[in-house]
């Protein structure tokens, strides 16, 4: 979205930040993951290097938080999704989980120091706030 608002081109970034248009691609529609050496030559190319826009400080976030990579995301499309269809093997899905499965899960990742105590609160909290969306 940055890029696009400044009118670049993916390979006008590329030029920018060392990487090919198809890397960039790869990066903006999620079929690769971005990297740090990625986050921190795009945030010198679009002048976001120690702002709180940075990509280095939401990659960050995203590996030191409590929700997975592309899940916001997720809950995005769930929201507005008329029908989810699920296969899990082990564990029940979020939307069907009662708060005691949800806390029993959360707090056996903090058990295993995957994640903190209060991002296990977070993970129990936002499992409650979108089965109250149904």
């Amino acid at each position: 979205e940055l890029r696009e608002k400044r009118g670049w081109t993916q390979e006008g970034l590329g030029d920018r930040n060392g990487y090919s248009s198809t890397h960039i691609s790869s990066v903006e529609t999620g079929r690769k993951l971005a990297t740090l050496r990625f986050s921190r030559s795009t945030d010198r190319a679009l002048g976001l290097t120690g702002t709180e826009a940075s990509f280095e400080r939401e990659l960050g976030q995203i590996k030191h938080g409590s929700l997975l990579e592309g899940f916001p995301e997720f809950l995005g499309y769930e929201r507005r999704a008329a029908e989810i269809r699920l296969y899990e093997v082990g564990v029940i899905p979020g939307l069907l989980q009662t708060p005691e499965y949800a806390r029993v899960l959360a707090d056996s990742a903090v058990r295993r120091q995957a994640i903190t105590a209060d991002q296990a609160q977070e993970r129990v909290a936002l499992v409650a706030e979108r089965q109250a969306a149904l």
